[in-house]
């Protein structure tokens, strides 16, 4: 360890790998906290998913550029790339993208459409085969309005779904 510490050249080597380690565990951290904030821990699992099986294809493939190009150009590349897909990333989340949000068995979409007579304010995407069931409006605002909880409860639904933003 002293003679690392002692040479110029290993020392930078190192405070480097520190600190790019630190910059991505900070950014992992960072995006994860957000994905929390907006779907809880169904939405981190999601973006860590979405985070981890690219590098998991891509991995093996380019490990072979490797081999092939010399690694300080390939490393260069690889991490220009990366750079440049966190910026997009960063900048995606501050200029209000739309939010995945991930909806499980038994969950319903398209309540504020059907009370609020507008437009639907979401685009929902199965990921897996879905069995769904569709209501008119009116036999929706019926079974809603006829029950002070149900009403109540939409209610309740439709402002914590707004607040949210669009999905």
């Amino acid at each position: 360890m002293r003679q690392v510490l002692r040479s110029r050249d290993l020392r930078r080597l190192e405070l480097a790998f520190v600190g790019f380690n630190v910059g991505e565990w900070a950014t992992w951290i960072a995006i994860l906290v957000w994905a929390y904030g907006v779907g809880g821990p169904s939405a981190v699992g999601f973006v860590a998913m979405i985070q981890l099986v690219p590098a998991a294809l891509i991995a093996p493939p380019a490990a072979t550029l490797g081999d092939r190009f010399r690694r300080e150009r390939v490393l260069v590349l690889s991490y220009l790339l990366q750079a440049v897909t966190m910026s997009a990333t960063g900048a995606a989340i501050q200029l209000g993208a739309p939010k995945p949000v991930v909806i499980g068995p038994g969950d319903h979409f398209g309540e504020i459409a059907l009370l609020r007579d507008v437009p639907r304010t979401a685009t929902v995407v199965a990921r897996t085969d879905a069995r769904l069931h569709a209501l008119d409006r009116d036999t929706f605002i019926e079974a809603v309005t006829g029950h002070p909880s149900s009403a109540r409860a939409a209610h309740d639904v439709i402002e914590a779904r707004l607040k949210a933003g669009p999905a």
